[in-house]
């Protein structure tokens, strides 16, 4: 009887080792989920359960009943694991507490929110499971994370089809190096000894000096789909978690024509100064802020609408190069000096340090000191006025005369790629003499050779800001358009050199995801950059949201240093090493704080810093859309 017995136990084991998983596969599908959170309230929404090997994945998406005060929906989504166990389903998540926002109100991140927060659910029947459970099954338990009760649920199964769950998705791709290694390590010795590197040292990442780009689709399509959602995926949903994934929903949510829309017609109601046509931000109170970078971003508001109009038609986009374009000629004249221009104009308001009083335009200010970046965004936006502006246009002559003085005596425009640009303008739109003296400097042939080149965009990537970079996209621009409607032969090589450059400079570079420089890239014909800059485009916020929160990816614990600081060639950065030392990895830009110019901003620079108490005109966006949508790589409904 005994050896029956024992033969039946081993029978009954082998019986339940080989029926268990089967059956226990059984519970995959769709559950309906409903529950009550102690923060959030009352809750609904689905988890799918997809059969693994040892268990279960485990997805689940719910939405809080009651809405957020912009009116918005909160959404969680969970990635986990499940499995039977006897009482029940035990369904385990770990939920990210750290990303890169290090404080917002009261709420500060510290090194122990480094550890995500673990929960774990026994779900269990009113009775017990059939091996086949039919729809209206019932799992009920609470989710709990060091003893504390997180959410009490019901799961009840269901026959209908899954819907999608959005989860992380997020990625790192290495990119080339451009810098020799072992030379900057010996050279950055005393860089490497400083405390605030200590921590980053030793790992082999930092040793290895390969740096990254982050992707990261999470929610792209989802929060497209439901824009009055607010998706909040595997993270705590404090408010720290809110503002960093309010920053994402926001990029993620608005199609790049509504972005665009909306971003122009901030423009003129926020940002243009209807006297004199300057851009600006706005500040909290209402009030505008013009720096001395003004004048290049000007240019480059210009130049957005010009593409606009020439894809649209549209009698707004027009009527802004007029109004943008008047700025421009204030700034040559606002000094009263023929060898001189301004960094940027705007109408009299008081003697605001930095600011001095036009001699000779009356009621108007000036920001003296116009250089060779100024210049970039004077040239850019005179070029791509004369592409639009109707034969006869006053504005025309205008153009031509500022043109031709500052090639005849201002010094930046006497030289290179703008004597080039300034004389052809002059040549075109006034005449005499300008157009042999033009057409002796479009033989410039080392200049030409640069051009070809890519400006030397490419090089020098890991240490290398932006702002080089943004003025050569004026530069490719410009040469993609020399000579008006009716290029002649030496025209049509430098435009063939524009257009080799801005490819190669973009084969060269496009690992680090330059969205402005992919969309000209796009525009010279080239049939890969188009969809990653749009894939950047949607990545910036709508709006950019202004706030108090701290963004500093240091709290983030996969942060690493880089070994090579920002702009080495300053020679400041042992004394100033917070504002030099960069990441090892480019994050993707709602990340970033607020900043004048999106495509200034050193690929792996700024990786901290705090959201802006100033909403920033979005000429820099305006322009890559436009630039997009004339090169084809962006569509009307994108």
């Amino acid at each position: 009887m005994k050896v029956r017995a024992q033969g039946l136990r081993a029978g009954a084991l082998l019986l339940l080792l080989c029926c268990g998983p089967a059956s226990s596969q059984q519970l995959a599908g769709r559950w309906d989920v409903a529950g009550t959170d102690p923060t959030l309230g009352v809750y609904s929404g689905v988890a799918v359960l997809e059969p693994r090997a040892t268990g279960y994945r485990m997805l689940r998406l719910v939405e809080v009943a009651r809405p957020l005060p912009d009116g918005r929906i909160l959404a969680l989504a969970w990635e986990g694991q499940a499995r039977l166990e006897a009482g029940g389903l035990r369904v385990t998540v770990d939920l990210r507490r750290t990303d890169f926002v290090r404080s917002q109100g009261s709420l500060t991140r510290g090194p122990r929110d480094q550890t995500p927060l673990q929960l774990a659910g026994l779900l269990a029947p009113q009775t017990p499971l059939p091996a086949v459970p039919p729809p209206g099954t019932q799992l009920s338990g609470a989710f709990l994370a060091a003893g504390a009760t997180q959410a009490s649920e019901t799961w009840t199964r269901s026959s209908a089809a899954a819907p999608p769950i959005p989860t992380l998705a997020r990625r790192l791709v290495a990119v080339r190096r451009t810098v020799p290694r072992g030379i900057m390590f010996l050279l950055l010795r005393g860089y490497h000894a400083l405390p605030e590197l200590a921590p980053y040292v030793g790992r082999p990442e930092f040793q290895a000096a390969v740096h990254f780009q982050m992707i990261d689709d999470t929610g792209r399509s989802w929060s497209r789909a439901h824009p009055d959602r607010l998706l909040v995926v595997q993270k705590v949903p404090d408010a720290i978690a809110l503002v960093e994934e309010d920053l994402r929903t926001s990029a993620f949510r608005w199609p790049l024509a509504e972005k665009a829309r909306r971003w122009d017609a901030a423009m003129i109601n926020d940002h243009v100064e209807p006297s004199t046509g300057m851009l600006g931000g706005r500040t909290s109170s209402g009030g505008r802020l013009i720096h001395g970078d003004s004048g290049l971003h000007q240019g480059v508001w210009v130049a957005s609408q010009a593409y606009r109009y020439r894809v649209t038609g549209e009698p707004q986009a027009l009527a802004n190069v007029e109004l943008g374009t008047r700025a421009l000629i204030l700034m040559t004249d606002a000094p009263g000096v023929p060898s001189e221009f301004a960094r940027a104009v705007r109408g009299a308001v008081t003697g605001t340090p930095g600011w001095a009083p036009s001699p000779a335009l009356p009621g108007v200010e000036f920001i003296p000191g116009g250089n060779n970046d100024m210049l970039h965004g004077v040239v850019y936006g005179f070029s791509m006025a004369e592409q639009v502006l109707p034969p006869g246009h006053p504005l025309l002559a205008e153009i031509g005369q500022r043109a031709a003085r500052l090639a005849e005596h201002n010094e930046e425009g006497k030289k290179g790629k703008h004597a080039i640009v300034l004389r052809g303008l002059a040549s075109r739109l006034v005449g005499g003499a300008w157009g042999p003296r033009y057409r002796r400097k479009l033989w410039s042939v080392l200049e030409l050779l640069w051009l070809y080149s890519g400006e030397g965009t490419w090089l020098l990537q890991e240490v290398s800001g932006r702002s080089g970079p943004h003025l050569a996209n004026t530069t490719f621009g410009r040469f993609l358009h020399l000579g008006g409607t009716r290029p002649n032969f030496m025209e049509r090589v430098w435009r063939r050199a524009a257009g080799h450059g801005a490819r190669f400079a973009w084969t060269h570079t496009g690992a680090n995801r330059p969205g402005n420089l992919a969309v000209i890239a796009a525009l010279a014909n080239d049939p890969q950059a188009g969809q990653v800059g749009k894939a950047v485009l949607e990545e910036i916020p709508y709006p950019l949201a202004g706030g108090t929160a701290e963004i500093d990816w240091l709290v983030n614990p996969g942060f690493c240093a880089s070994p090579y600081p920002y702009l080495p060639w300053k020679f400041d950065f042992v004394q100033n090493v917070r504002h030099r030392m960069q990441s090892l990895v480019g994050y993707p830009p709602w990340t970033i704080y607020d900043t004048d110019n999106l495509w200034k901003e050193g690929p792996y620079f700024p990786f901290r810093g705090s959201q802006s108490a100033i909403a920033w005109s979005r000429q820099d966006f305006l322009h890559a859309y436009w630039v997009g949508r004339a090169a084809g790589a962006l569509g009307p409904n994108d």
